[in-house]
């Protein structure tokens, strides 16, 4: 499925900005702009929340284990970003203190099965 097919008829204010397949539930996994995991049942097209990652961040890579056990999701803090974008445009004084302060990304690893225990929260 296109990327820009979902960004178009999906209402996700931020975006997606990942995707994987869940071959074994027929599912895509969307990792949204807003920090959330969402789960479209391909055949259905219903969409469900899977997770959102502390802090609610922006979810720039999501991937399932060979046996679909684990979830893996990279966030990176947007509070990062918006201080070294204020910094280069000759913003605050905070943000020019933080200048070094780039974005990081974040790794975290779900027990997959149970968080697919948990469906049923419509987004």
């Amino acid at each position: 499925m296109p990327m820009a097919f979902l960004m178009q008829h999906l209402d996700f204010s931020a975006g997606v900005a990942a995707l994987a397949y869940d071959a074994q539930t027929n599912g895509a996994l969307l990792g949204c702009g807003d920090g959330v995991v969402r789960r479209m049942d391909l055949a259905s097209g219903e969409v469900s929340t899977l997770l959102t990652v502390p802090g609610g961040n922006l979810i720039q890579r999501i991937a399932l284990s060979a046996d679909s056990s684990l979830l893996c999701t990279v966030d990176v803090s947007m509070h990062d970003m918006r201080n070294q974008m204020l910094a280069m445009m000759g913003g605050s004084p905070l943000a020019a203190a933080v200048m070094d302060d780039g974005p990081r990304d974040r790794m975290m690893i779900w027990d997959y099965e149970k968080v697919r225990g948990t469906l049923g929260t419509k987004s």
